[in-house]
């Protein structure tokens, strides 16, 4: 189906998707998706050592896009101006949170991933779009994704451990967290299906697109993530709800759903072979032949439905009214399906009362049978979001706590034996970490970038650009749902991409041949602009570097200091002076020594820990322990109290003070594979937790 104002099939492909010739905004695009791919598959982007390098490639990027589409500065919608301003408010609000947070360091790190969305966000926002470049850069993420998700799963049947690559069962790479694998690759879902069904693009890649599509979900759906499960039916309402051309995207929508049902089991099955301490490699196997036989079957089926499509020809007023008759039968059929689900449990206000006591509940003793979608919705949720909203924000409404500042607080209060250091959730993230002031400010930058988005979708002159604004709908309004019950904040590769989509929809897309508005600076108010953004530049640089390089000077020492200790702690040393706000280079210090064996030079490491990080209950527990070894009975003692409060229910704290007055005190080493223990007992052996299996 299409209407009479899209692409004819009399011409040429060359006007059918974007061209690299003469198209300026393919290089900003097409570098930040490299960044966006490469963070993928480096853990999804969550760790300092691999976002605070991108955040540095895309300060330079914005830099670059800002002088040359300068002229278009002035001339942002104001929708679109307010969404910056009130993004780089949260932004400073974050950073001046530093001042009062009980963990400076952690809110440093927050404040900074905040600054690199931002920096996304506006570079992509400044960038004046023709509607093929974002739909070719849309595209090739969706491919990038399905291209990474296939060396996953081809890396895994070909392991000879392929448990490495689950945890608890479910796929955890290439995140490192199963629930941030399945929102990657969902992300990565919405441009590839709706571009599969768009007219403008080429019926040669229109079938690869859809076989894309398929891929991503079938990969998604691997590490059985109830939250995406929970999350998935309504964005789909929303996706037919924002997106044109709804009759031909809701088919195109259907068929890797479809494929994704008849190749469910062989997915699935991985699970419950692990559970059952079967062949996972085999499983495995199974499952990437079945995905590959419904990528090639959607791969075929597309093809020849695009070629069809092709000598499709109708009115552009009955496209309207098939897009408003679909989106009538979406909406039908999910008040059916409420209905249907309402009389099927048929008491549904018990049903509902069974489903809260199950949240308010820790993970089911009894497991989850042959899926993680059986059993009930425990998994201290409830418990994490309790402390956030009366311990976190009830202490500090207005301000906060500090950004990213849970985890102490959580220690403190905490009814679980979990140890999050996020609350699973942005709101409640935003609430306790930056209080009323915070939360508004981002809210606000979500209904602005959210306001110009439909904007563009209401009133583009092209088709393509109205696509391209309901995919980034689309695609955000996944992502927030989602992170309103997970920390997926805190991947980078999984939110940048979002962040850039609603810029790029946002800013206002250019139908091709277009050109965008002019509206020039004044000599005095350039000067005194450029003044003013390379001081704000040097800044960043400064605030995203020492942080990275202590990082990746720590992880280095952490790795290697088997080989050469000394060198390690003069490493950890440069760390500690580049990032005068965190302990982690004395944390890792005072471990290195205390598996060397030098136990005075341990209690120094973690002492200076402990000064630089009041809260930290392990540096107070090591100090405490080290100090009693060492005859200091009555520091050892004082340190451990300090902990105690801080962490009052830890078995290992309570154990310290027990044996401290016995013949035989806790030691340090004690103290480091008992914290191993619990790790390989909670995720197991993977790809990086190999030690768990020796």
């Amino acid at each position: 189906m299409r209407s009479s104002s899209e692409t004819g099939p009399g011409e040429p492909d060359s006007r059918r998707f974007a061209a690299l010739t003469g198209r300026p905004e393919l290089i900003p695009g097409l570098l930040a998706v490299a960044t966006f791919l490469i963070l993928a598959a480096s853990q999804g982007g969550s760790g300092v050592t691999s976002w605070a390098p991108a955040g540095l490639f895309m300060l330079a990027l914005t830099a670059l896009v800002a002088w040359v589409y300068r002229a278009r500065l002035r001339a942002l919608r104001p929708a679109t101006r307010w969404a910056i301003g009130l993004l780089a408010a949260f932004v400073l609000w974050s950073y001046a949170s530093i001042a009062w947070a009980e963990v400076d360091a952690t809110a440093w790190d927050g404040a900074n991933r905040a600054l690199v969305y931002l920096l996304v966000f506006a570079a992509f926002s400044i960038v004046s779009w023709r509607a093929g470049s974002a739909a070719l850069v849309l595209g090739l993420y969706s491919v990038g994704l399905a291209v990474i998700a296939a060396i996953v799963l081809i890396d895994a049947a070909g392991s000879t451990d392929a448990a490495l690559f689950l945890v608890n069962g479910r796929l955890a790479e290439p995140t490192g967290y199963a629930n941030a694998v399945s929102a990657l690759f969902i992300g990565g879902f919405w441009p590839a299906a709706h571009l599969a069904s768009r007219r403008e693009v080429s019926w040669a890649l229109r079938g690869i697109l859809l076989a894309v599509a398929g891929l991503l979900i079938q990969v998604a759906l691997m590490p059985q993530s109830r939250a995406s499960l929970l999350v998935m039916p309504a964005a789909l309402i929303l996706y037919l709800l924002v997106v044109p051309n709804r009759l031909r995207a809701a088919m195109f929508m259907a068929l890797p759903l479809a494929a994704t049902a008849l190749a469910a089991p062989a997915i699935l099955d991985v699970f419950a072979t692990n559970d059952e301490g079967g062949d996972v490699g085999a499983a495995f196997t199974g499952a990437a032949e079945a995905i590959s036989v419904s990528f090639v079957a959607l791969a075929v089926v597309g093809t020849l439905l695009a070629l069809a499509d092709r000598r499709l020809v109708i009115s552009e007023a009955s496209s309207r009214t098939a897009g408003r008759i679909a989106g009538v039968i979406a909406a039908v059929l999910a008040v059916a399906a409420l209905a249907s689900a309402v009389v099927a449990v048929e008491d549904p206000i018990g049903w509902v009362d069974e489903r809260w006591q199950d949240f308010k509940g820790d993970y089911d003793e009894g497991g989850f049978g042959s899926t993680r979608f059986s059993g009930d919705l425990g998994s201290g949720r409830y418990d994490f979001w309790r402390v956030a909203l009366s311990d976190g924000f009830g202490s500090a409404p207005l301000a906060g706590e500090g950004a990213d500042n849970f985890a102490v607080t959580y220690l403190e209060h905490r009814e679980t034996g979990e140890e999050p250091l996020y609350p699973h959730s942005l709101p409640m993230r935003l609430l306790a970490g930056t209080g009323v002031v915070g939360t508004l400010l981002f809210s606000g930058f979500l209904v602005a970038a959210a306001a110009s988005v439909i904007r563009t979708r209401a009133r583009a002159s092209e088709p393509l650009s109205r696509a391209v604004a309901g995919i980034a709908l689309a695609a955000a309004g996944y992502f927030f749902l989602h992170a309103g019950g997970d920390w997926l904040w805190t991947f980078a590769g999984i939110a940048m991409p979002v962040m850039a989509w609603l810029g790029m929809a946002g800013g206002g897309m250019q139908a091709d041949g277009q050109v965008g508005a002019a509206s020039r600076f004044g000599p005095a108010a350039r000067v005194g602009a450029l003044a003013l953004v390379a001081a704000l530049a040097i800044v960043a640089v400064a605030s995203l570097t020492f942080p990275w390089l202590a990082a990746r000077l720590t992880a280095s020492a952490a790795a290697d200091w088997q080989a050469d200790p000394e060198a390690a702690y003069s490493r950890l040393d440069t760390a500690r002076a580049l990032n005068p706000l965190s302990p982690r280079a004395d944390l890792v210090a005072g471990t290195i020594a205390v598996r060397d064996g030098d136990e005075e030079r341990a209690r120094i490491a973690f002492t200076r820990a402990a000064d630089r990080e009041p809260t930290n209950w392990f540096a107070l527990l090591e100090q405490g322990t080290l100090d009693i070894a060492a005859g200091r009975r009555a520091e050892g003692l004082a340190a451990l109290k300090r902990a105690e409060a801080l962490n009052p229910n830890e078995s290992l704290i309570a154990s310290a003070l027990r044996r401290a007055r016995s013949e035989q005190p806790l030691t340090s080493a004690q103290i480091d594979r008992e914290l191993l223990d619990r790790v390989c007992a909670r995720v197991g052996a993977t790809r990086d937790t190999r030690f768990c299996s020796e």
